[in-house]
């Protein structure tokens, strides 16, 4: 039979397993709320900057570029305006915004916004 000395200290080590494996869980939870957080912004941020440029391209002002626009709408939702590709009839435009928790990088989205095309 085991003296109960030689048990001392077990439960120790075990508690301080069960918190890094919680902690390691917790760590990646936060991460995809964090990725996913950033994707949904960035579709966000893209579908606004579509809108934005559609608009100045179906209704001109003079002295405002469709993509410029465009780049206004994305920073102020916290993303950047990658590319903006605007037409006569329409405007698509690729976002990026950055996640919140360091080394996830960006999330990007593309989007596009104008005159319904015949046949959709």
């Amino acid at each position: 039979m085991r003296s109960r000395r030689a048990d001392l200290g077990s439960g120790t080590v075990v508690m301080v397993g069960v918190c890094g494996v919680l902690l390691l869980v917790l760590m990646g939870g936060l991460a995809l709320v964090s990725a996913v957080h950033a994707s949904t912004r960035a579709r966000t941020a893209a579908d606004l900057a579509a809108l934005a440029a559609a608009d100045r391209v179906l209704n001109p002002v003079p002295g405002v570029a469709p993509c410029a626009a465009a780049g206004r709408l994305a920073v102020t939702n916290g993303g950047v305006l990658l590319e903006c590709t605007a037409s006569s009839t329409d405007a698509v435009v690729l976002v990026s915004v950055p996640a919140s928790v360091p080394g996830l990088g960006d999330a990007t989205a593309r989007s596009r916004a104008g005159l319904a095309e015949p046949g959709r």
